[in-house]
């Protein structure tokens, strides 16, 4: 699961204290300011339990020497509240933000600055606890705040770009999203500088989302501008550098670079553990995308117990009905699959339809991918009347999200392809999976890829087209090769599990080599089984 970087602000208003006021309360003022400050500085770096103590001091002392309603109070209320909302404490921060938005609001009044600055960190609480409608009215006002008080040119101004982007994205509204990171990209490099840490948070953002739209080398350039930048600004253990090392290693798991992908997911794991604690949802994001990729490879014991560990996260932090709960239920049913306990994984896809539809709408493209597994489960038992509506609907929703020739178009058309050949309806088949193949040309996608190969193989093996089955058997193994020298320096039994979890790919093209009396072609491929050098095969 990819990890956007939404943007809070920290208040730091200055209480201007009348002349009248005792020298012992100004001086616990001071202190209060002191504290303050440091615990900002600490939130910077990521410190965020050791900023704790002193935004939770510097509330007492402000409440007591200024009052439960001066606007320093809210200050420290609203400080306090991004504390607990980073590190995933929703019901603590809650109620302070509340608290300090009314307090703004009566005493600086509804259209000042700090007012829309903490409309804005409220609209991020709603955005995480899923309450997507709520999220949107107070990014709006905030916006039209800002834009007023500060003009459209103004770093906080491209912070609610940044924020409403994100939104949009998550609410499936890609063509809303993308101008929004851009302009909020080209204000914060203008007003902060291209090497700002603010600056590396929207590149962040727009490389997610350009990983959503199937633009990998945009991406993947935009990904690594941000690393460099934050690694430096804010140090190689924050949180927020973590981060990028998850969405790197998203990136290159779905280019089939596993080797690059693993020590990523490792290292994000271990930084947010250590800085945000093992509860936290984005520790479960880790846990929950290392465990995809140890799925991938194969290595089935080593995912469970991740899957596991990241939903019971994610259903106490988020809820029972938060999406990235229902993304936790899908992945470990997909793993269940795998593992050929179906009746186990059945209700875990049901009921992360049943949530991803209820929180992001019928016509998303998560929505969509859970259509997809469901069907391709309902597909596996065999249940050809229940799975193919689910593939209809899941192919339409992701056309019409993402595009007719992008990689998820592809995988679903596969899916489609298979079920269409189970119910004996062959030129649908073969037409879905001859376009399912083209776009996976198109978007070099290496497992969707090698998936659609092995499947036309297949078919084709089926229905006698033997010279047919073998070109496309032999582009399958190409592209497990290509995977498999990508992951060379994977630990050697992790190579060894990805390549059985692909060997049917190259034993059936083996036995139709042989059935051909291509003995030496089958010798070469079965070298390639054993493992030493890696290569390619020549096409048919």
């Amino acid at each position: 699961m990819t990890k956007k970087l939404f943007i809070a602000f920290i208040l730091l208003m200055v209480a201007w204290v009348q002349p009248s006021a005792a020298e012992p309360a100004q001086q616990e003022i001071d202190l209060a300011e002191q504290f303050s400050q440091q615990a900002n500085a600490l939130y910077q770096h990521g410190k965020y339990q050791e900023a704790l103590s002193l935004h939770q001091r510097a509330l007492e002392i402000r409440e007591k020497a200024l009052g439960s309603e001066h606007e320093s109070t809210a200050t420290s209320l609203n400080n306090l509240a991004e504390l607990y909302r980073v590190l995933g404490q929703y019901d603590r921060a809650l109620p302070l933000y509340e608290r300090s938005f009314a307090i703004l609001e009566k005493t600086l009044g509804s259209e000042h600055e700090s007012t829309a600055a903490s409309l804005n960190n409220l609209g991020l609480l709603y955005e995480e606890l899923g309450q997507y409608d709520k999220a949107l009215r107070l990014y709006e006002r905030s916006f039209a705040i800002l834009e007023k008080a500060l003009g459209s040119e103004h770093a906080n101004t491209a912070t609610i770009l940044n924020n409403l982007g994100l939104l949009y994205e998550k609410l499936g509204q890609y063509d809303k999203a993308l101008p929004l990171h851009q302009r909020a990209l080209e204000i914060t490099e203008k007003a902060l500088g291209p090497e700002h840490a603010s600056t590396a948070t929207i590149l962040n953002n727009l490389g997610a989302l350009y990983l959503m739209l199937g633009q990998y080398d945009k991406a993947l350039r935009l990904y690594e501008r941000s690393f460099a930048i934050l690694e430096k600004a804010l140090g190689p253990e924050h949180a927020s550098t973590a981060t990028i090392l998850n969405n790197l290693g998203g990136l290159y798991l779905r280019l089939g670079q596993y080797d690059k992908a693993l020590p990523l997911h490792q290292r994000a794991l271990e930084i947010r553990e250590k800085t945000l604690g093992s509860e936290h949802e984005s520790t479960a994001d880790s846990l929950n995308n290392l465990g995809g990729l140890y799925l991938r490879l194969g290595q089935y014991d080593k995912a469970l117990p991740l899957h596991q560990r990241a939903l019971e996260i994610r259903e106490k932090t988020l809820g029972s009905e938060h999406e990235s709960t229902a993304n936790s239920l899908n992945n470990l049913g997909l793993l269940y699959e795998e593992l050929g306990q179906y009746d186990k994984a059945l209700p875990l896809h049901q009921r992360a339809l049943e949530i991803t539809e209820k929180a992001l709408g019928s016509e998303h493209e998560s929505t969509a991918a859970s259509l997809n597994n469901l069907g391709g489960l309902y597909l596996r038992l065999g249940q050809y009347d229940k799975a193919l509506p689910l593939h209809q609907r899941a192919l339409e929703i992701t056309e019409k999200a993402l595009g007719s020739e992008h990689a998820n178009t592809a995988t679903i058309l596969n899916n489609l392809g298979l079920l269409y050949e189970e119910l004996g309806q062959y030129d649908k088949a073969i037409l879905h999976l001859q376009r399912a193949f083209h776009i996976a040309l198109l978007t070099r996608v290496p497992d969707t890829l090698k998936s659609v190969e092995g499947n036309l193989g297949d078919y084709y093996a089926t229905h006698g087209n033997i010279d047919a089955a073998i070109f496309y058997l032999k582009n399958a193994v190409n592209t497990m090769q290509s995977i498999r020298a990508e992951s060379r320096s994977l630990d050697r039994s992790l190579q060894h599990s990805l390549l059985l979890t692909n060997q049917y790919i190259y034993n059936q093209l083996v036995d139709l080599l042989v059935e051909q009396g291509r003995l030496a072609e089958a010798q070469q491929v079965i070298a390639m089984l054993k493992g030493g050098r890696i290569f390619r095969l020549y096409p048919a």
